[in-house]
């Protein structure tokens, strides 16, 4: 069994794992690899269900849940935006709905980086 010092120590590599997963699926994104983007999201999004909501990191103050509820409120807008990219017709819109994916990613990345540094 695990002492109480060694499980915050873990799930910050968790979700520091985690928050590498989002760096490869914003990569995809800028590189147009739209289906390989899709199922990365889709692993990143079980991730963040699973490990990352239920981590005692984040129950560690009002900063944190705010930033919790952002990724959580971008994660159901990455998966709109996939929708959008797909429907998505010429390459003008196509590009436009990669770029506000990117942003999403880039904001995601943002609120985990800020709940790791708070929780050093």
């Amino acid at each position: 069994m695990s002492s109480p010092t060694e499980k915050p120590e873990s799930e910050a590599a968790t979700l520091l794992a985690w928050l590498e997963q989002l760096q490869s699926l914003q990569t995809a994104c800028r590189q147009g690899q739209i289906t390989i983007a899709q199922e990365q999201y889709q692993v990143v999004h079980q991730v963040y269900q699973t490990q990352i909501v239920t981590s005692a990191l984040l129950g560690s103050g009002s900063q944190n849940q705010r930033l919790l509820t952002e990724i959580h409120r971008r994660l159901r807008l990455l998966e709109t935006q996939f929708l959008f990219l797909k429907a998505a017709r010429s390459p003008a819109k196509q590009q436009q709905q990669q770029t506000l994916l990117v942003e999403h990613l880039s904001a995601i990345l943002e609120f985990g980086q800020a709940i790791l540094a708070e929780n050093r």
